[in-house]
């Protein structure tokens, strides 16, 4: 996965080997997805049937607080559609970037996961920005060339976590997910209208289903 180009603004006042090395911890840093990326991976896996409802009732009923039971429960004895409750989901849930731990340590309301990217691959010439307030379009170009090419490989070998050839930065990190959280009361509010129901209502429902009454 490339990245785009960044804008970088760096001050050799601590020398050039310490720029350098700047330069190339503020590149790796950005080796992430944005939860932009996370939300079209979490659409597209539903889209495909990779992913479906049958997925989150399961793990709502394993990870969901008594609220959020209670209204799927809700949903279904009104005969709320599984693409009108997964529209309801995406557009109120929560996306959060999570470790690889096992399924029985996920939080309050998880409702399902997709691997996050893991492997990025960086232009370093793609980086632009300034130094000393000095603009460059290649920052990497312009430091390199104010280095000896011996050091230039120390520093990108000993301080940089990735591997660097030929001016690409190539970095693996751990497997990481995209995690999706119910917000309960942002779901009510999203389904109120075809649901027909108000908060004390739920309530209602919500003290009834403690006694075995829903």
């Amino acid at each position: 996965m490339k990245k785009p180009k960044v804008d970088l603004h760096l001050s050799e006042s601590q020398g050039i080997e310490h720029i350098f090395k700047e330069f190339l911890d503020s590149v790796e840093s950005l080796a992430s997805e944005s939860e932009e990326e996370g939300w079209e991976k979490v659409e597209k896996e539903f889209l495909s049937n990779r992913l479906d409802m049958d997925e989150v009732y399961e793990n709502v009923d394993k990870y969901g607080s008594d609220k959020t039971i209670v209204l799927f429960e809700i949903a279904k004895l009104k005969g709320v559609d599984e693409a009108t409750l997964l529209d309801a989901v995406l557009k109120t849930s929560k996306l959060e970037l999570t470790s690889p731990v096992s399924n029985e340590s996920w939080d309050e309301n998880f409702a399902c996961k997709v691997p996050a990217n893991t492997e990025f691959e960086i232009d370093l010439h793609d980086v632009s920005g300034t130094i000393d307030s000095v603009y460059f379009s290649d920052l990497y170009s312009e430091l390199v060339n104010k280095l000896d090419p011996d050091e230039v490989k120390r520093i990108e070998e000993y301080y940089s976590d990735a591997l660097i050839e030929d001016g690409i930065m190539y970095i693996s990190i751990p497997q990481y997910y995209w995690s999706v959280y119910i917000d309960q009361p942002g779901l009510l509010d999203e389904l109120a209208p075809t649901l027909r129901i108000s908060p004390d209502e739920l309530k209602e429902m919500e003290d009834l289903s403690e006694v075995g009454g829903v």
